[in-house]
């Protein structure tokens, strides 16, 4: 049997009628393309362990008994992997014709990239702004879900960071791609490290695309490639542990890569969990 050129990781957690459908593209479009998928399921109790060895029993199922996270569990699908090439990539996805060889593609034709990502775009079409700037310290308040990007979205700091003055129709080198969907090598994981598993969820992509840049490799945004993502529910609508979780994440990506001194770090972090709180009550008054 041959070894695949691509391993997909995917983790899944109560997503199963998505994961199912995005396990439908990439065997409707990996034509000649070798592929294996690893999917590991962080006890979501959604089925899926009784469905996916009878659907796709070419697939490889990992089941956890609790929920490790998105870095842990995609960690654990890597150290499985055989592929050259590596494709993080999340269960609510539909992968366009075409895009996996497009990507793949990219990495064999430009050794100098580590990473790249497609153009993902919402279900209507709407491009997503899946390429970004890093993080600094304006970011934690004009971040793409903070409030003064969503009263002000045409502030000089938002747009900077979310690369929203360029319409993402060409390729481009830029800071980090979402892990949604992002294509790696084997060997620049095995020089720049595994996702970090301090963050629970969020965040990981940025710390991983930041040791890439510090290594040497581009990270590229590759808009041939066209991935559909259902994104998230409005931020509104997000449980207040998953809130919790992101600035759990954005304190320690500042604290990992954007040290100033013990008393300019413990400022920051007190504004992040201020900005987090503040994002807790207002989701509680919309709510209501």
């Amino acid at each position: 049997m041959l070894s695949p050129v691509l391993s997909i990781a995917i983790v899944n957690y109560r997503k199963g009628p998505l994961l199912l459908a995005c396990l439908d593209s990439i065997y409707k479009t990996v034509g000649d393309l070798t592929v294996e998928v690893v999917v590991v399921d962080n006890a979501s109790c959604d089925g899926i362990a009784d469905v996916l060895p009878t659907r796709y029993p070419q697939s490889r199922l990992i089941l956890n008994s609790a929920n490790l996270g998105f870095a842990k569990a995609t960690n654990q699908a890597i150290a499985t992997a055989q592929g050259s090439y590596i494709l993080l990539l999340n269960p609510d996805t539909v992968v366009m014709q075409g895009a996996l060889q497009t990507l793949v593609g990219y990495l064999e034709g430009n050794p100098d990239a580590g990473a790249v990502g497609p153009q993902l775009v919402g279900p209507g079409g709407a491009i997503q702004l899946s390429c970004r700037s890093f993080p600094s310290y304006s970011t934690a308040f004009f971040g793409h879900y903070a409030l003064l990007t969503r009263w002000f979205p045409r502030n000089p700091f938002s747009r900077r960071y979310l690369l929203s003055d360029w319409d993402h129709g060409t390729v481009r080198e830029v800071d980090w791609v979402s892990g949604a969907c992002l294509m790696t090598r084997r060997d620049v994981l095995e020089r720049a490290g595994l996702l970090d598993e301090h963050f629970f969820l969020f965040n990981e992509d940025v710390d991983l695309c930041k040791r890439m840049r510090d290594a040497g490799w581009k990270v590229v945004y590759v808009p041939e490639a066209r991935v559909i993502h259902h994104i998230g529910a409005s931020q509104e609508k997000v449980p207040s542990a998953l809130v919790i979780a992101r600035h759990r994440g954005m304190v320690h990506y500042y604290r990992k890569h954007l040290r100033r001194g013990l008393l300019w770090d413990r400022l920051v972090a007190l504004l992040i969990w201020v900005r987090c709180g503040c994002h807790l009550v207002f989701n509680a008054l919309r709510r209501s």
